[in-house]
């Protein structure tokens, strides 16, 4: 589609920022977010001590995702594409009105371990592949201890199917060929 000048193509769903906030308390709390920690979350949801240490680490790292000026122009015109007033004062507000029963209630909503797309870039596709599609659990393992209470999540995230229907491996130099 082609946009003429002050034309908008679709706006997303009220709830987008909501489901990208989602998608950054994901990154946020292990680090990474992928298949597991989506089904793990839409289960679970988030106690209200993680969603308030997500929240206040998100409210101040917006201020570095701004920090340069190419950072800022590129957040303006996002806002101004989307409707939205400046970027970091909008987002800090609305973080500041957001509950933990307004998370959970999008993460029972919209996060499911169904029907994911995934895409992995790995040095060993087939090994990935491999023990994707066994019954293996998955450990994580760390370079420095951990909490007690972190690990033994860790144990019930480990054991969780993902049950891929299918895993398709491309070559690199067929990635942009379609």
């Amino acid at each position: 589609m082609i946009a003429r000048s002050g034309e908008r193509i679709g706006r997303p769903a009220r709830w987008a920022w909501l489901a990208g906030l989602g998608g950054g308390i994901t990154s946020t709390l292990f680090g990474a977010g992928g298949p597991p920690y989506v089904i793990y979350l839409s289960q679970r949801g988030l106690t209200k001590e993680q969603f308030e240490s997500t929240r206040e680490y998100l409210s101040k790292n917006v201020f570095l995702m701004t920090a340069t000026q190419d950072d800022q122009l590129g957040y303006a015109l996002d806002s101004q594409w989307y409707g939205i007033g400046e970027f970091t004062s909008t987002m800090r507000d609305k973080l500041s009105k957001l509950t933990v029963a307004d998370v959970n209630r999008a993460i029972k909503k919209h996060f499911s371990g169904q029907n994911l797309s995934v895409v992995i870039i790995t040095k060993d596709a087939k090994d990935l592949k491999d023990r994707l599609t066994s019954d293996a659990p998955s450990t994580i393992k760390y370079d420095a201890s951990k909490p007690p209470e972190l690990l033994e999540e860790d144990k019930v995230i480990g054991v969780l199917k993902l049950q891929p229907t299918s895993v398709t491996i491309t070559p690199v130099d067929q990635v942009f060929a379609k």
